[in-house]
């Protein structure tokens, strides 16, 4: 008698949400593995729009391996933590996929894959993403900036239709203080012989 392989069978939360400037930690037994007939297993979880890590002080990627006892396994699942793009809105998906690597009897290696789906919404208060600029040092040359391009990746707070922006503040200072100066037309004006920031 040749012993028929049984699959691993993966065990999932429902759908989440979660604000972008926020993570989501799951709780433990969230997500878990099991299989009647296998010593250890590989668990891979990958997301599209944000990283994955287990644990507080894991490495985060958008693909996490794990392998070994099932025991083990479910442990490590057990710290796993979401982390959005700071910048996304919409929806992303968080993928399992368990294999047994063939573990053990007929029928080679089985998987289970299950999908949690994450809706990502803006943050209740609003989020300033970074805005680089690569600048030659030059105090007889004022840089401006187009302030509606300043503020295009920066994030509103629910309801967002709702919502406009504007900039306050930069470094403690007013956009209309110190070396700053602003114009009706939109754009802001920083003097490089009066400061820096």
């Amino acid at each position: 008698i040749n012993p028929v392989n049984d699959g691993p069978i993966n065990t999932v939360p429902g759908s989440q949400t979660v604000f972008n400037t926020e993570t989501l930690a799951f709780t433990a037994g969230a997500f878990s593995v099991q299989d009647v007939d296998a010593s250890t297993l590989e668990v891979t979880l990958t997301v599209g729009q944000g990283t994955l890590q287990f644990g507080v002080g894991g490495t985060p990627s958008a693909s996490l391996n794990a392998t070994g006892t099932i025991s083990s396994i479910n442990s490590q699942l057990g710290t796993l933590i979401y982390d959005p793009i700071d910048t996304f809105t919409g929806t992303d998906s968080l993928t399992m996929t368990t294999s047994d690597n063939g573990q053990t009897g007929v029928g080679g290696t089985l998987t289970d894959v299950d999908t949690v789906m994450i809706t990502v919404t803006p943050p209740e208060t609003p989020f300033a993403a970074p805005d680089p600029f690569d600048i030659e040092e030059d105090p007889s040359s004022p840089l401006t900036f187009n302030l509606s391009e300043l503020l295009s990746n920066d994030i509103k707070p629910l309801p967002a239709a709702n919502n406009t922006l504007s900039l306050t503040e930069i470094n403690g200072l007013t956009p209309t203080s110190g070396p700053f100066t602003t114009t009706a037309g939109g754009s802001l004006t920083f003097n490089q012989s009066s400061g820096t920031f």
